[in-house]
């Protein structure tokens, strides 16, 4: 069974880069993070066919441990690689998650900040 996923719910990029700024001196990167709110049947929808595919790789540990897949998942980020070789990144949260969007969208960053996520090899 198929359903759409509603991307039309974006975090802006003030949001973003005004929480980056919070967290780092380090530059934000223009246009290389987008952000969406999904609904939790959504993510746990989008987060199943990431985690299942071949081509996709998404950072599947937190703190060293695997990512849970029951439901409990709040966010995550993921890294694509352009051509030209600049990285840009997707974070998805869930909406009606545990933890606040703000605290989940900081968390995510700080992913990207600290290098947290790799290309794959």
């Amino acid at each position: 069974m198929r359903f759409p996923i509603n991307f039309n719910k974006k975090v802006s990029q003030e949001r973003l880069k005004k929480t980056w700024k919070r967290l780092t001196d380090k530059p934000f990167p223009p246009r290389a993070i987008n952000c969406y709110l999904l609904n939790r049947t959504e993510f746990d929808h989008l987060l199943d066919i990431l985690s299942n595919s071949s081509n996709i790789q998404i950072d599947a540990k937190e703190y060293g441990e695997r990512l849970p897949r029951d439901g409990e998942t709040d966010a995550f980020v993921t890294m694509e690689t352009k051509q030209d070789g600049s990285d840009r990144f997707l974070i998805v949260i869930n909406r009606d998650g545990f933890y606040s969007v703000n605290e989940n969208i900081e968390h995510e960053l700080k992913h990207i900040i600290d290098g947290d996520i790799h290309r794959r090899r």
